[in-house]
């Protein structure tokens, strides 16, 4: 199997988790601060979806011989994502982060031979990602939605 084949499998295992995970809970248990001292479930996914769309950005980049390599300050950008989400309604968070996905498997498929920096960008705002987020995704599950 490709490294190409070997992430994507990665990002659906993650995805179909996350996806389960998140369908236990009711909507006042998506929006229950708790998943961290600051976030609810909601915010946990609006985060994940802002680092797939930026992965996209970065993906067309590397695809279209544009990208520029920058240092991306992770915290500010993080910060930055809440501000732009933490009021917007369940619904269109989980919308966003499934569109934003999408776009993110379209541009990994769309390139023919995704170099380390592309592959480093999925990685890290797809299956990377969500195995960061997931252990306490399952641990609050429990706590709030219990099977």
């Amino acid at each position: 199997m490709s490294v190409t084949e070997e992430l994507i499998v990665e990002e659906d295992a993650g995805c179909s988790e996350l996806h389960a995970l998140i369908h236990r809970f009711d909507r006042e248990g998506l929006e229950r601060i708790g998943y961290t001292e600051e976030w609810s479930v909601k915010d946990m996914l609006a985060h994940l979806g802002s680092w797939c769309a930026e992965a996209v950005r970065a993906l067309e980049q590397i695809r279209m011989g544009t990208h520029v390599r920058t240092a991306v300050d992770v915290e500010a950008k993080n910060v930055e994502f809440h501000a732009t989400w933490k009021d917007e309604d369940v619904d269109t968070v989980r919308a966003e982060f499934f569109s934003a996905r999408n776009r993110m498997l379209e541009e990994w498929g769309r390139l023919a031979e995704p170099n380390r920096l592309a592959q480093g960008w999925f990685r890290e705002s797809g299956p990377k990602h969500y195995a960061e987020h997931l252990p306490r995704l399952r641990e609050w599950a429990d706590e709030v939605a219990p099977r």
